[in-house]
């Protein structure tokens, strides 16, 4: 008898461990959707910088990464553009410089306000000598040492930078936006803290 007691009691615990987690996985399957897009109505913009930095940071440190890689090449492609040999040279080593420069001051939290600003300089400059060439200023027929892989054409070319470019400036802009806004509320909370602000959940438990 005393077998069949513990036996039925040890069901009835696992039972009701079982119905507790059960309720639990369907609160939060209840409660997901509403702080999901609660989270991203607040954070949108952090969302934006985050998603739009990382991929304008990995767009620097992969070009500056195959000029660097075949810097002979790079210097050849320099050296027919339609500018002074000894300007030519210096861009060689210059502009791989400035792109990973720019991808560190983005990756860098303190600093992303002025990696965004100098990677908007820096797609404007390249976005107008495109539309040099489209404009026929000189030749098309130059080669291109942006770093990509794939050769595209210079129309292909100058819509990518002009998209790039507008990429760049809108991120400056959040970026000087959440600036601001930290600036004026006072001390930002760090960023754990602000996330569990957003969720209902953990502020009713934490009251």
């Amino acid at each position: 008898m005393e077998n069949t007691r513990r036996y039925i009691t040890s069901n009835k615990y696992q039972t009701r461990w079982i119905t507790i987690f059960s309720n639990l996985l369907l609160s939060i399957c209840r409660n997901l959707p509403q702080v999901v897009i609660r989270f991203c109505l607040i954070h949108w913009r952090e969302i934006q910088l985050t998603i739009y930095g990382g991929l304008i940071m990995g767009l620097w440190l992969f070009v500056s990464y195959n000029k660097i890689s075949d810097f002979q090449g790079n210097m050849d492609a320099m050296l027919r553009q339609p500018i002074p040999r000894l300007f030519a040279q210096v861009l060689a080593f210059l502009v791989p410089m400035s792109e990973v420069i720019a991808a560190l001051l983005i990756g860098i939290k303190r600093t992303r306000l002025i990696g965004f600003g100098f990677s908007s300089l820096l797609m404007i400059i390249f976005t107008l000598y495109v539309g040099l060439a489209l404009l026929h200023v000189w030749s098309e027929e130059l080669p291109c040492s942006c770093g990509l892989i794939i050769q595209i054409s210079w129309k292909a070319h100058f819509i990518l930078n002009l998209y790039l470019t507008l990429i760049c400036l809108w991120c400056f802009l959040l970026e000087f936006w959440v600036k601001r806004k930290e600036i004026i509320s006072g001390a930002p909370k760090r960023t754990i803290a602000r996330i569990v602000d957003t969720i209902p959940m953990l502020n009713n438990r934490r009251n």
